[in-house]
């Protein structure tokens, strides 16, 4: 039987983990999400969040430059609200940077991609927020194909590295991008005379029993792209099969995308389903004994989107603020609180140490991000 910190019991002190669900309503939410285009979401409203930027946690002081002085100026006496996909040090330290280098008052609520997306739904006749930003693409286009985002054509937009980066109708951009692959704690695997997987198969061995996690599909868009992932490399009918015999070994499914990687990082996990760049974070934080694998039979890359909200209050402002997220200074935020994503525009330099601790080798597929 599964402890009570997983899926089917009850959440434990991690705040992250998603509200119970029996395997029933778990097989059904995989359904749904390989199948159709729909999202089930834990809701719960959270609340604002000022852009104070966290405290490093290793006692060192932390310093962020802002982008050059900007002659843009607010339109209004707005505040701009942001809801954030991204980990909430990021959302932080982004809208801190942003407010600093325009002067735009900028607020954020931290909320992961699913949530997000029912929030802005239930909100599209009086819309609370002006920005999206941070979290895979998925909800995006669901956000995009029920009318809940903003056409909006950026000046920088331009300076894409490439145009999957990019929204082909120009609802959403990117802001960075990684691969999908496993975070291993190599200490725990080894007390339990276990070798790191290599495949996406290895992780159905009952050897693993109790030792995965992923986010929940719900919730995260992380766990989203997870799933659509394999749906799209095999086809609904065997991933569907493949996630219903997965479920033996998974223990927790998380409410966040990065709440896998941060389990693995403290030892609380032996393997994690996730973004590359989670486990080069927890590496940077002193939990060197994670380790990553790019599965070698093939796996995605996310697109790290943000969009403007339909109807919006400060449209102007919100407009703003998206240019220069796709500028290299926005984009070289991350790295300085151990962030470290890949980047999307040209002339903005990816972290050295993605390239010294992530796996030389990816197989990636051709993700239909659409």
């Amino acid at each position: 039987m599964k402890e009570d910190t997983s899926l089917f019991g009850t959440s434990s002190e991690d705040a992250e983990k998603g509200k119970p669900m029996n395997k029933r309503i778990l097989l059904v939410l995989l359904s749904i999400a390989l199948l159709t285009s729909l999202v089930i979401t834990g809701c719960g409203a959270q609340e604002t969040t000022k852009t104070t930027v966290p405290e490093p946690t290793d006692g060192k002081e932390t310093t962020t430059e802002a982008p050059a002085e900007s002659t843009d100026k607010p339109a209004k006496d707005l505040e701009l609200v942001v809801y954030a996909s991204s980990q909430e040090e990021m959302a932080a330290i982004v809208c801190d940077t942003f407010e600093k280098a325009t002067g735009i008052k900028t607020t954020f609520t931290r909320l992961s991609g699913g949530e997000a997306l029912t929030r802005i739904k239930e909100e599209q006749n009086n819309p609370q927020a002006d920005i999206w930003y941070g979290g895979t693409t998925d909800p995006y286009n669901e956000a995009k194909a029920l009318g809940l985002l903003e056409h909006f054509v950026p000046e920088n937009a331009k300076n894409m590295r490439a145009d999957v980066y990019k929204d082909t109708d120009g609802y959403w951009y990117g802001v960075y991008t990684g691969n999908v692959g496993f975070l291993c704690n190599q200490l725990l695997l080894d007390e339990k005379n276990l070798p790191v997987p290599q495949d996406w198969e290895d992780l159905l061995d009952p050897m693993y029993k109790d030792c995965i996690a992923f986010a929940n599909p719900g919730t995260a868009g992380t766990g989203r792209q997870i799933l659509n992932t394999l749906g799209q490399m095999w086809g609904d009918e065997k991933a569907m099969e493949y996630f219903a015999e997965l479920d033996k070994n998974v223990r927790h499914y998380p409410k966040t995308g990065s709440g896998p990687g941060k389990m693995v990082g403290i030892g609380e996990l032996e393997i994690a389903i996730g973004f590359l760049a989670d486990g080069v974070e927890q590496i940077l934080m002193g939990y060197d004994d994670v380790v990553m694998v790019a599965p070698k039979s093939g796996t995605s890359f996310e697109v790290g989107a943000t969009a403007i909200i339909k109807d919006c209050k400060n449209m102007e402002d919100a407009q703003i603020i998206l240019n220069r997220a796709l500028t290299p200074e926005a984009q070289a935020i991350g790295e300085t609180i151990r962030i470290c994503e890949l980047t999307t525009v040209k002339d903005a330099k990816d972290p050295e140490v993605m390239m010294e601790l992530c796996p030389m080798y990816v197989k990636l597929m051709d993700y239909d991000f659409a």
